[in-house]
């Protein structure tokens, strides 16, 4: 099965599951009780759409924590920037239906600890990620030498990929299931 058609699968049975209004606060203390978590000044996070796992828990920790919090911004040529994120950061939706900064500081990757990295799925075997197509966070931690994390539902999980791995997807350091 190539990309594209596993990736439809998997978001028709996100959205038909209507999985992402459950409580994931087990998830959520996994992330929290890693020492990489811990450990981190500056978080990167995305603002989740609504297949997503709500990552304003996470958010609202890292604040409660002192930690700065960055969130990405789509740019041209599948390329993407984090910039920090608080309360009064002015935000509008991208052409993919998520909230992005409109204007922040630019935090960029040598500064970032910990990405929790987005996904539609991912395999427990070797932890490659399936992402929403267009390569954004692939281009992006193509060179990122910190800690990456994910988070999974069970839905989200399979023992091995049932797609193509390419030599330009970037495997995530830890996926919490």
């Amino acid at each position: 099965m190539n990309k594209q058609e596993f990736r439809n699968e998997i978001i028709k049975k996100l959205n038909s599951a209507n999985i992402f209004k459950q409580n994931y606060s087990s998830l959520y203390t996994k992330l929290f009780e890693l020492d990489e978590f811990k450990n981190a000044s500056t978080i990167a996070v995305t603002l989740n759409s609504k297949i997503e796992i709500d990552t304003f828990p996470i958010i609202e920790k890292c604040w409660k924590s002192g930690k700065q919090v960055v969130v990405p911004k789509t740019l041209s040529n599948h390329k993407m920037q984090f910039y920090l994120y608080n309360e009064n950061t002015k935000l509008i939706k991208s052409k993919f239906g998520i909230l992005e900064p409109v204007t922040a500081p630019i935090i960029y990757k040598q500064n970032i600890d910990l990405i929790v990295v987005p996904g539609l799925c991912f395999d427990k075997l070797s932890n490659n990620r399936l992402g929403f197509g267009g390569g954004y966070y692939d281009r992006y931690l193509a060179d990122y030498e910190g800690f990456t994390v994910a988070l999974a539902t069970s839905y989200q999980l399979v023992e091995t990929p049932k797609w193509v791995v390419n030599q330009f997807d970037i495997k995530i350091n830890k996926i919490i299931y």
